[in-house]
């Protein structure tokens, strides 16, 4: 069903992009799918942005970054990417960055200590 959505919203216009999300409202009430409404949004969306060569991008933090440095870390990025900021204060320390869902570098101190107490 995401890949379908994700084809019908391709090249359609506001108006038709209108219509396609009522079209697909009632499809997933006709099939008692609304539980599952969000993850197929989601997929849609992961695959509408794959097909345009963009990228989800997740700067997490354990403080929020200043601004300067933030912008300096969407420098490593694509200009097209779609990077956001999230504050963990669980991750103690560092920086973790996950791309399209998948943990791409994990360097917080949280994981350092988890590696370091597994060892023990």
């Amino acid at each position: 069903m995401a890949k379908a959505l994700a084809r019908a919203l391709e090249n359609a216009t506001p108006e038709t992009s209108e219509k396609i999300g009522k079209n697909f409202i009632t499809i997933v009430k006709k099939y008692d799918a609304l539980k599952k409404s969000a993850t197929i949004l989601d997929e849609a969306g992961r695959i509408k942005m794959r097909a345009e060569g963009r990228r989800r991008v997740l700067i997490q933090t354990a403080r929020p970054l200043p601004q300067e440095k933030l912008a300096g870390m969407k420098k490593l990025f694509r200009d097209k990417d779609v990077v956001s900021e999230k504050t963990d204060p669980t991750l103690i320390a560092g920086v973790k960055i996950t791309i399209n869902d998948e943990e791409m570098l994990d360097n917080t101190l949280k994981r350092k200590l988890e590696n370091l107490f597994q060892l023990t």
